[in-house]
């Protein structure tokens, strides 16, 4: 602002609002333009300065990590070499864990430090039972698959068709997998796609995706 010039309304806002954040941060002031050690009083509450500066709690922190809750995880494959078993080393289990395989109650493979979770087991057969100990408890027993796989039966969508008539039929897609029901197994989660599925970027009907 020019000297000699009336200031703008604009000017005497800032101004003043200028004036009162200094005297927010810095506080009633004594004569000599020290801070005073008298209490501050806000909204009929009385603050001392010794409460003003106490440094405050540090936020809580949670420790470790969210992992889900799995099971082991224990498959027995039927191979042309043996019955290969493998097993799940659980995200809360340290490098350290030591794992026991054992085949009809008897023990045939102990897995240490840094040695594998799984083991071909040459003298396996079809009617083989297999489990695992670990840290004093024993996870259910299984049997060996029939073959390298299994079938997972699909409930496929019924038909649709389009508000101009077009018929579509359902194809299974992308999968993933997680413990949607906190049971300890993964459940497998399945997209379907519309036969008629195309970019958005063109024109036309499409059935919906599942």
């Amino acid at each position: 602002m020019k000297k000699g010039t009336k200031p703008k309304l604009t000017e005497l806002c800032c101004m003043l609002l200028a004036a009162a954040f200094l005297f927010i941060a810095c506080g009633p002031s004594s004569a000599d333009g020290s801070t005073t050690d008298a209490d501050t009083e806000t909204e009929g509450m009385t603050v001392t300065e010794s409460e003003t500066n106490e440094i405050p709690e540090e936020p809580a922190v949670l420790t470790g990590r969210a992992v889900e809750a799995l099971d082991r995880g224990l498959v027995a494959v039927t191979t042309d070499d043996g019955i290969l078993v493998s097993w799940r080393s659980l995200g809360t289990e340290s490098y350290d864990t030591v794992y026991e395989l054992y085949r009809d109650g008897e023990l045939i493979y102990t897995s240490a430090k840094e040695m594998a979770t799984c083991f071909l087991d040459e003298k396996g057969s079809a009617d083989s039972s297999y489990t695992v100990r670990t840290g004093g408890e024993e996870c259910d027993a299984v049997k060996p698959y029939e073959h390298n796989y299994f079938d997972i039966p699909l409930d496929v969508p019924e038909p649709g068709k389009t508000p101009n008539g077009e018929r579509y039929t359902y194809s299974p897609n992308d999968c993933s997998c997680g413990d949607l029901d906190g049971d300890g197994e993964y459940e497998i989660v399945l997209k379907w796609d519309p036969s008629n599925a195309q970019d958005n970027s063109k024109d036309g009907y499409t059935g919906n995706v599942i």
